[in-house]
């Protein structure tokens, strides 16, 4: 990412360590001055240019000789340096991918009535030296007047010496995949807010490279933050986190079978009305035409989250959840007494060692009407101390006066959630208290005459490869014919079974219906 952002500079990419990401609210007119015009990664009077037209499509600017010159090896003699050759394949490997999944090409400058500035009609890409300070960039062009629809160009590494990337081929299909997919943003619209843009950005990244390396380094900013909005962000330093959301993108791909949710987002991001502005609100609504609701898919997605890292392999979750850096715990121990702010579309995470003796919580709110709005999970460890079984699922207000968790494992697991985009009202304060009897009544009330059946009915479901939890609508087809994350799979085992530890699907479902806290809709 660029040291700092000249007007009309949009979505850059940062390498490590990262620079602060500043998100802009673009007009028609915000036009970057290209390399071959000045601005910060300007080529220099000394450089010596030439272009390679890969396709109708891209053309491939570079210098030969230089301070930006390229790595000029040319083992095929073709007369075009092979490091120019592969940047021109990478960008339309990528190109190709997002367009199979359904997704609006870059736009070109004179679909907008622009001059051909690259001197082609051809999408442009400019190898030039970042120096250090990053090693990709997307820069506008200009808009549509009539719309958000907008066109621009791409800066990439021209030869990542000292970037630490496995390969040329790896470094540029990392590249070309992430300033690509902020072109194709730009097809919808340019003034995307940073955690979208760049979190969808990444999550192209394995679009185009299921292993990428690359994505598995960013969503690692993430994780030990989700204790934060991920619209919002950590409070102080956390350029690296937007990028990190990436891990909430993909989440909502493997839990509708592909791209087509993000595309979905997109495309009502579009529209261009006021609401739409609002990223949370846009993918809220897209996710209820596709028979899923925010609030749900969060609370799954926090539950995923758990079960990463080194807590990885009873429950399920991320494909790759083992090669996470996993989730930063608020406590851990035989007790916990903790204040916390639990902000929207983010998680807390606690741990338990209670040794199987009862287990007692209240959660005190500061504002004691807004604990129908967070949500409340707990997980049995198994011999591991590994998350395995889903014990209960519900709002924190079932706690609101002391009652006993039906849980007796060795270890256990409180994750709090506020799953839903509370417009205009904010976090929710909270007092937990667990443990003992006594712990509990820590936060002001009384256990008496509180027992376990005060918690509601609860869900347990068996943890392993191709099992994991949900809420309403379990075992319906989504949208696409497709059965959803959690939903039962015959095939790989019931995740609805009754047994000692937790109720009928029926009772489970009933208890779920009940649980709904405010929503903010689109209209």
């Amino acid at each position: 990412m660029p040291r700092a952002r000249e007007p009309g500079a949009w979505a850059s990419r940062a390498s490590a360590p990262f620079a602060l990401a500043v998100g802009l609210g673009l007009t028609t007119q915000a036009r970057a001055e290209r390399p071959t015009e000045g601005g910060l990664f300007a080529y220099d009077d000394a450089d010596v240019l030439a272009v390679h037209d890969v396709d109708t499509r891209v053309r491939i600017h570079y210098s030969v000789e230089g301070p930006s010159a390229t790595i000029l090896e040319d083992l095929d003699s073709s007369g075009v340096p092979d490091f120019v050759e592969l940047a021109g394949a990478m960008a339309l490997e990528s190109l190709d991918i997002f367009e199979g999944a359904g997704f609006r090409p870059p736009l070109f400058e004179a679909e907008l009535g622009l001059p051909e500035l690259g001197g082609s009609p051809a999408f442009d890409i400019y190898l030039v030296d970042f120096d250090g300070y990053g090693d990709g960039a997307f820069q506008l062009d200009g808009c549509d007047a009539n719309g958000p629809r907008c066109a621009g160009f791409a800066l990439v590494e021209n030869d990542f010496a000292g970037y630490g990337y496995a390969s040329a081929e790896v470094a540029l299909r990392t590249l070309m995949s992430h300033e690509l997919f902020h072109a194709v943003q730009a097809a919808y619209r340019a003034d995307l807010a940073t955690w979208f843009s760049e979190g969808s950005a990444t999550w192209a990244e394995r679009l185009v490279d299921p292993d990428s390396a690359d994505y598995l380094r960013l969503v690692d900013h993430y994780l030990p933050r989700a204790d934060a909005s991920i619209y919002a962000g950590p409070q102080g330093p956390g350029a690296a986190f937007v990028y990190g959301t990436a891990l909430w993108f993909d989440f909502l791909a493997e839990r509708h079978a592909g791209p087509g949710i993000v595309e979905a987002s997109l495309g009502r991001l579009a529209l261009g009305d006021e609401a739409a502005q609002i990223e949370v609100l846009a993918l809220d609504e897209v996710l209820l035409t596709w028979e899923d609701e925010l609030a749900e898919a969060f609370m799954d997605f926090a539950a995923a989250n758990l079960a990463s890292g080194d807590l990885a392999g009873a429950f399920a979750s991320h494909p790759y959840a083992s090669d996470l850096v996993g989730i930063e715990l608020e406590a851990s121990g035989d007790e916990v007494l903790d204040e916390q702010r639990n902000y929207p579309l983010a998680a807390s995470y606690y741990r338990l060692e209670r040794g199987g003796a009862p287990t007692w919580m209240a959660l005190r709110g500061i504002d004691e009407a807004r604990l129908d709005d967070l949500g409340v999970q707990v997980f049995d460890a198994d011999e591991s101390g590994k998350p395995a079984f889903l014990v209960h699922r519900g709002p924190a207000s079932e706690f609101a006066h002391c009652a006993e968790l039906d849980t007796m494992a060795e270890t256990s697991f409180v994750v709090l959630t506020q799953p839903d985009y509370t417009q205009g009202e904010g976090s929710i304060h909270v007092e937990l208290c667990v443990g003992e009897r006594a712990t509990a009544e820590a936060c002001g009330v009384s256990c008496e005459n509180s027992s376990g059946s005060e918690t509601g009915e609860s869900e347990s479901s068996e943890g392993g490869e191709g099992t994991s939890t949900t809420s309403e609508g379990e075992g319906e087809s989504e949208g696409d014919g497709t059965v959803p994350p959690g939903a039962d799979d015959p095939g790989e085992g019931c995740a609805c079974t009754a047994d000692s530890r937790g109720a009928t699907p029926t009772l489970w479902f009933a208890l779920l219906l009940g649980w709904r806290g405010r929503r903010a809709r689109l209209s």
